[in-house]
């Protein structure tokens, strides 16, 4: 991802989780926002593209033990997994890690480059060592102009499908930390 000879930066959008038991029904926490951008409320947001924008400021409310910080705790682990190259025990992520059933998150960004990408990463427990893996992962792309509506803009079709962690080379699978 090059742009004007500097490198495109990845601007985050929202993390989906699904399969955890305090987030039964799955959880979503998204920066973009949904309302009517005006003027003079420009500066608390950022424009991405067109009619979408991101808010720089977002604040979580809630009753204790309804989640903040393990939704916190996902964000920041997911950005290390998927940005830093971490491994899962290089990340908060242990600690939303818990039961037996899989979990799966879904992240968006957009790229500089004009580009918004998902990623799909799949998480369960192996049976044998009770330890927590990636069993499957898959990254989406597609090229976004100003005319994107808000409603398709993070609407991808397989057809999008960039890579895909069950497909890798088995050369270069074996260097993926589990």
């Amino acid at each position: 991802m090059k742009k004007n000879d500097q490198q495109a930066k990845l601007l985050f959008l929202q993390l989906s989780i699904k399969g955890h038991p305090l987030f039964e029904d799955g959880l979503t926490f998204s920066v973009l926002n949904d309302q009517r951008v005006y003027q003079d409320k420009s500066d608390t947001l950022t424009n991405l593209n067109g009619n979408i924008w991101i808010n720089n400021i977002v604040t979580l409310v809630g009753k204790n033990a309804t989640g903040k910080t393990l939704l916190m705790k996902a964000l920041i682990g997911d950005l290390m997994l998927l940005l830093q190259h971490k491994s899962i025990d290089q990340t908060p992520l242990s600690d939303l890690l818990i039961g037996d059933k899989p979990l799966e998150l879904t992240s968006y960004f957009y790229g500089t480059d004009g580009y918004v990408y998902r990623d799909i990463v799949r998480f369960a427990k192996e049976t044998s060592s009770q330890k927590w893996v990636i069993t499957d992962e898959k990254i989406y792309q597609k090229k976004v102009n100003a005319r994107v509506s808000k409603r398709d803009f993070l609407n991808f079709k397989e057809e999008h499908l960039i890579t895909d962690r069950s497909n890798l080379d088995k050369m270069v699978a074996v260097l993926l930390a589990p």
